[in-house]
């Protein structure tokens, strides 16, 4: 099993200095001429920008600048990389869609960043992001892989009219066959495994 085991106590050695109150995070950080940010993100899982409107935003007190998707676009970052190397179920390539990191013209999912404030305090921050204005049209969207597969499913990405982005596979299917078929009982069911995801206390930052 490795190192560590399901189930097996793991020391915590990290746990004396936060309860000493000696732990640093990005909060406690203070530099000279600090400023911060707050993303403004979607609240709908699928929906075409209308309009977004930072003008009053910008005129909040404290902020320095809002920057948005056409704001990356413009300055020719591209998209975000991918360094994975899966395939799709026909051999293919797995599927990597543009991906920036401020959304222009339509969000895919709910928390996709649509504006970036920054201003001279964490309040006025997210106060001038409440200031910006945003019309959305929302489109059909899906929430399972079942419902993402079936015929008629609507694309999240255009290039990718099936929604399969790629197929692990892992083990030897004759071992699995054979020991199914050498089996007194065989029990039939369907089990839903949530999203698992580490989360840590708080993101990368720099």
């Amino acid at each position: 099993m490795g190192e560590f085991a399901i189930g097996q106590s793991v020391a915590r050695t990290e746990d004396p200095r936060f309860l000493m109150g000696r732990g640093c995070f990005l909060d406690d950080i203070t530099l000279p001429r600090q400023v911060h940010a707050v993303v403004l993100r979607s609240p709908h899982a699928h929906a075409r920008i209308i309009s977004l409107d930072i003008r009053a935003a910008r005129q909040s007190a404290g902020v320095l600048d809002i920057f948005t998707g056409d704001d990356w676009a413009a300055e020719g970052f591209g998209s975000l990389p991918c360094t994975e190397k899966l395939k799709r179920p026909d051999g293919g390539d797995m599927h990597k869609p543009f991906h920036p990191a401020l959304v222009a013209g339509e969000v895919r999912r709910v928390g996709d960043p649509v504006a970036f404030v920054v201003a001279d305090t964490i309040n006025q921050a997210k106060d001038a992001a409440e200031r910006i204005d945003i019309e959305y049209e929302e489109l059909p969207s899906i929430s399972s892989i079942e419902a993402s597969s079936a015929p008629g499913a609507p694309a999240v990405w255009d290039d990718c009219p099936d929604n399969i982005c790629f197929r692990h596979t892992q083990g030897d299917d004759a071992a699995v066959d054979s020991a199914f078929a050498r089996a007194a009982h065989v029990i039939r069911d369907k089990f839903i495994i949530n999203r698992v995801s580490a989360n840590t206390m708080e993101p990368r930052g720099c």
